[in-house]
């Protein structure tokens, strides 16, 4: 029988990315039973999902305006690049890259 993280969705592994800080702020929810956790979790988990989708569409915009523009993207790039959550990160290196002569450049090198 599946246990309640595996019938939420929620695995190890995405409850350990979270800051210390969004713990802290559910666990104090959850003790003083402030909301309805289930639909927190809900809404948490959608917000995490879409911020991971947003992360992915920037990661494969730079990967297609890299492979237009011929600059070679080694394996180890390409696993930095996909693996990159920070939106920030990759709204910089989208922009550097439709100017970049090489890939040093993008990463800012």
């Amino acid at each position: 029988m599946p246990t309640q993280h595996q019938r939420s969705g929620s695995s190890a592994s995405e409850i350990a990315a979270w800051s210390p800080i969004a713990k802290l702020f559910i666990e104090a929810l959850l003790a003083k039973n402030a909301f309805d956790h289930k639909g927190a979790f809900a809404r948490l988990r959608y917000e995490c999902a879409a911020e991971r989708g947003r992360a992915h569409g920037y990661a494969r915009a730079l990967l297609t305006i890299l492979r237009v523009r011929d600059i070679h993207v080694p394996e180890e790039a390409e696993a930095r690049i996909r693996e990159c959550t920070d939106l920030e990160q990759l709204d910089t290196w989208v922009y550097r890259a439709a100017t970049a002569k090489s890939l040093d450049k993008v990463f800012g090198r």
